[in-house]
């Protein structure tokens, strides 16, 4: 297969596809777009002009992170979902459930005062709590020994929180232990490590700046 796969440079939903592309070794090819300027043809493979998307072929495409995500994981044999049904249906929500969590931390960035920061703030912990519930109680990953799809899903957020938790604090390391523990790992994985390029920080202040310009994160990030 000719796999391409289509994405925005800053987003974490494209970013989950890369990582489990890279981990499980896969070769595809990467075609980066603007999401201020998305091409016609974006449409004809993504029925709402989102990243990211997995082209197969010329006819067919995956459109959805998570569903990416398992398909990779069926062709290259990965064993990133576990094989008992009922924890796989547990580590598949919590794959999907990542998801919300990322939205919440969208809510944080864009928190336009204190007030709103904290409000955001107190959702984000609340969705937190579930990933921290249901990860393996010794790790060192978030569903025990081995990465996994649920790794994947949260790696982008992992990565972001600890950006942000340079200019403020937005999770308490003591309180989630089972996340501090699991984000030291998965962070330290090499295609977590490989995901984005450049200077993250750099490019985490410019998406703050670019939707929360003026709002609280923004004049704490300098």
């Amino acid at each position: 297969m000719d796999l391409e796969l289509v994405l925005f440079k800053a987003c974490p939903f494209a970013q989950r596809a890369v990582i489990v592309l890279d981990y499980l070794e896969v070769s595809y090819r990467k075609t980066l777009i603007n999401p201020t300027d998305r091409p016609d043809w974006l449409l004809e493979i993504s029925p709402m002009g989102q990243v990211p998307v997995l082209r197969i072929d010329e006819t067919r495409a995956i459109f959805d992170s998570v569903a990416i995500g398992e398909f990779v994981n069926d062709i290259a044999n990965g064993g990133l979902l576990a094989s008992d049904p009922v924890q796989k249906g547990v580590e598949r929500a919590l794959v999907e459930w990542a998801g919300t969590c990322q939205r919440a931390f969208g809510e944080l960035i864009t928190a336009a005062d204190e007030g709103a920061w904290h409000r955001a703030l107190g959702d984000f912990t609340n969705k937190l709590y579930w990933v921290e519930k249901l990860a393996h109680a010794s790790g060192p990953c978030l569903m025990g020994e081995g990465f996994s799809l649920v790794d994947a899903a949260m790696a982008p957020l992992f990565m972001r929180m600890r950006s942000l938790q340079k200019a403020v604090v937005c999770f308490d390391g003591e309180a989630t232990p089972k996340i501090a523990r699991a984000m030291e790992r998965i962070l330290a994985t090499a295609a977590v490590v490989g995901s984005v390029e450049g200077d993250f920080d750099r490019m985490l202040r410019m998406v703050v700046r670019g939707r929360g310009k003026g709002g609280y994160v923004d004049s704490r990030m300098g």
